[in-house]
């Protein structure tokens, strides 16, 4: 036998902390680049990132989504080859696997022509659930290399959303050394 039904609750939102951060700086060819100078910010994690300095100081202890997308441009074309990296930097850690990221080997033709190559931009893009401690910072690194060693503007989109408050996460899981053979 059923009982009866009981009042309708009332309805409520889900909302996770979060942080979105936009930047454009432009990056030096041949030399690993630190992204500052974020132009806008939003979210309820704002108040835990330097726009200027670009460095995300985690709040609490938890497991975080880190979300990057970086636009390489390609301005002029003739630059539009060589290496495009991108990385989160751990700075909590001193040693690897501090770094999170991804990197790609860009080749065009020599004299690349059509309409594909007239807006042939680089994007990298990289996610991962990372866990960090209260007052744990970290931040954003790119590298490029091209044959003319100009800077190539690095449109930086950064999204951090607050996954899970764990405050006993073990303290040797947010700073492991890295695997393998010991010496």
């Amino acid at each position: 036998m059923t009982g009866s039904t009981g009042s309708t609750g009332s309805t409520g939102t889900f909302t996770v902390p979060y942080l979105q951060a936009l930047s454009a700086p432009l990056a030096p060819s041949g030399v690993s680049f630190l992204i500052t100078g974020y132009y806008m910010s939003q979210g309820s994690l704002a108040a835990n990132f330097d726009n200027v300095t670009g460095v995300f100081t985690a709040p609490v202890t938890g497991v975080y989504l880190l979300t990057l997308n970086i636009t390489y441009q390609n301005n002029p074309i003739t630059i539009n080859d060589g290496t495009r990296q991108m990385r989160f930097r751990r700075r909590w850690l001193s040693t690897e696997p501090a770094f999170i990221g991804q990197s790609t080997w860009v080749t065009l033709p020599v004299s690349p022509t059509g309409p594909f190559y007239d807006a042939f931009d680089v994007m990298l893009s990289c996610s991962a659930a990372v866990p960090i401690p209260a007052g744990g910072q970290l931040d954003v690194l790119t590298y490029q290399d091209n044959s003319q060693g100009a800077s190539i503007r690095a449109f930086t989109e950064l999204d951090i959303s607050q996954l899970l408050v764990d405050p006993s996460l073990n303290p040797l899981l947010l700073g492991a050394p890295p695997i393998g053979p010991t010496a």
